[in-house]
């Protein structure tokens, strides 16, 4: 065989492995490695727990899409689960479908549960997004579980207290000694009751008969009473029977409504804790401000209780002051009302603008020439003839 030939069949060797391969690759990847025709479908949920790419989307346990990619909110408040719905699986998905994350088993791996709602929904578009429950978390639970052992343990060091203090005063020596006494009173008190029974059997005995035949009297016309109104007291217990089927029904609709919501519930029950323990610390420290200012809030509530006072007066002032302008008391009420005033006021007002021209005029002449100026006379002698004749 020449090394040609061998050549050659080595190589259609290595093909024929590389098309098988590449055949095995398609047919078990989880989506064809993009051959496969998939619908984008975007989950918003709080967290994501150990959901990976390409973990997959079930529906009533088929497999019907893959996680793409997993990316954060802008603000780090959740996260956006970037999924591929498979098109021949797109039509089962509509508005009512549920999604949550799911692990299987107890430690195994998560995957996102769809859930069909109780109706048909309105279909989804390409794109679409929907929210997502978050996974549940054992952690969480953990927390809560030790807070409980922990109010457990404090309840029990309260039972023992309980019990401690039951066995020194309760079951004390003094105790024990009183509730003797108190025995042997009660069996005196037996021999009594005992001697009054032998009493009331010998007088009263003959009085029974006819309190007997009164009760089997009152016996017969219940049951007459009950005889003509059976169809009253049927519909009656048909209404209870009813009513008590509804009260069935709400019941586990609520067992399933917290089995389903337990995770939520739980988080509700952790915020309200925390939430109260920073209320009772802001609680203390607004106390110890107010302890430690007392004496500066007194004195500004005077403060204010004065300024308070100062402008209630002021305020009645003025009121009083425009009342008076409005009645036309006063110059200035005259000047608002009376248009006589009005005008000779203005008058008035030019007059002294006038003289306090004029006045300026004179203190700059007297500022610049002085008190005692006089001015030069002025020449009125006829100007000189001409000294050519005619």
């Amino acid at each position: 065989m020449s090394a040609s030939r061998l050549e050659l069949k080595v190589g259609m060797f290595v093909i024929v492995l590389l098309g098988i391969a590449a055949v095995m690759t398609l047919r078990f990847s989880e989506t064809g490695l993009g051959l496969t025709k998939t619908i984008p479908l975007k989950l918003h949920t709080a967290s994501a727990g150990n959901v990976i790419a390409d973990a997959p989307i079930q529906l009533s346990g088929v497999k019907i899409g893959v996680v793409d990619k997993i990316t954060l909110n802008n603000d780090g408040r959740g996260v956006v689960i970037h999924a591929e719905i498979f098109e021949e699986y797109w039509e089962t998905l509509d508005s009512k479908t549920q999604f949550r994350i799911n692990v299987t088993g107890l430690m195994g791996d998560e995957y996102i549960a769809a859930i069909p709602g109780a109706e048909k929904g309105e279909a989804l578009k390409s794109g679409a997004k929907r929210d997502c429950e978050a996974p549940f978390d054992l952690m969480s639970v953990a927390r809560d579980a030790q807070h409980l052992i922990r109010r457990v343990d404090n309840s029990m060091l309260t039972l023992d207290s309980a019990i401690n203090r039951l066995d020194q005063t309760v079951l004390s020596t003094e105790t024990l000694t009183n509730l003797t006494a108190a025995i042997a009173e009660f069996r005196m008190t037996s021999e009594s009751i005992h001697a009054f029974a032998d009493n009331l059997t010998t007088n009263i005995a003959p009085n029974v008969d006819l309190t007997v035949q009164k009760f089997h009297d009152a016996v017969s016309r219940v049951d007459t009473m009950l005889a003509n109104n059976t169809n009253t007291l049927q519909v009656s217990l048909n209404n209870f029977a009813q009513f008590t089927k509804r009260l069935d029904t709400s019941a586990s609709h609520l067992e399933t409504l917290i089995a389903t919501n337990a995770p939520m519930v739980s988080r509700v029950f952790t915020n309200l804790t925390a939430i109260s323990a920073s209320l009772k610390v802001s609680t203390e420290k607004l106390q110890a401000t107010i302890s430690t200012n007392q004496i500066s809030i007194d004195v500004i509530v005077k403060d204010v209780a004065a300024v308070t006072a100062n402008l209630k007066h002021f305020t009645q002032n003025a009121d009083r002051i425009v009342a008076q302008l409005e009645a036309g008391k006063g110059l200035a009420g005259g000047l608002l009302k009376d248009d006589a005033l009005r005008t000779e006021f203005s008058r008035l007002m030019t007059n002294l603008n006038s003289a306090a021209g004029n006045f300026s005029i004179l203190a700059s002449n007297l500022n610049s020439r002085g008190l005692l100026y006089k001015p030069p006379p002025t020449n009125n002698r006829a100007p000189p003839k001409s000294g050519r004749s005619r």
